[in-house]
């Protein structure tokens, strides 16, 4: 499958930022943040033809894109690093029922069932819900996004120890470390993530 990784070990330890040229230190933004992530698999960097694949998947219902290309990606994600997840729970990046509703489905569910299947692993969708309506956070600038996000999520269950957030775009960030910040505030004590593709932003 074409379409550059964005290795971890080419950006930022925790979010993987590809900016971010350290590769052994945490960046500034995930300093400001608390460094709440522990580690992020991009299984892609988001640039053709990932990025259009991902589109087609989101916004004209074909999610089966998905599928194959969590597949085709975590065969790009060494050995050692996959070891890193063992015992961990997967958890995908909910949804607001309103967006759920429009949508027919949330991508992200899909894509940490497809990971479920392929590292044998749970994935539990019963724990946190999106307890708001926020605006999209394509459309929104880095600041925006993170006001956006305040009180988005609430937790509706006992976290695990470990999870990994699954998302299918990472940018900025926001969403993921905003998810990981309630987790972490009930008891999570490591926060791995997994995106389909990893944007620069």
């Amino acid at each position: 499958m074409p379409g550059g990784s964005a290795s971890p070990a080419t950006g930022c330890c925790r979010c993987a930022d590809p900016n971010w040229t350290l590769a052994n230190l945490p960046c500034t933004r995930c300093l400001d943040r608390g460094e709440v992530l522990d580690r992020t698999l991009p299984l892609f960097a988001y640039r053709f033809p990932v990025d259009g694949l991902i589109v087609r998947a989101k916004f004209r219902r074909q999610p089966f894109w998905l599928e194959s290309l969590a597949w085709a990606g975590l065969g790009r994600i060494p050995a050692a690093l996959l070891s890193t997840l063992a015992g961990a729970v997967l958890i995908p990046v909910p949804l607001h029922r309103n967006r759920l509703s429009e949508r027919g489905y949330n991508q992200a569910e899909l894509l940490a069932r497809t990971l479920s299947r392929a590292l044998s692993l749970p994935c539990r969708t019963d724990l946190v819900v999106r307890s708001q309506a926020t605006a999209q956070q394509a459309r929104l600038g880095a600041a925006a996004r993170q006001q956006n996000l305040r009180g988005a999520f609430r937790l509706i269950g006992m976290p695990p120890r470990h999870v990994i957030l699954v998302d299918d775009v990472m940018t900025t960030g926001a969403t993921l470390c905003s998810l990981a910040g309630t987790l972490r505030a009930a008891g999570t004590e490591e926060v791995s993530v997994i995106v389909l593709a990893r944007a620069s932003g």
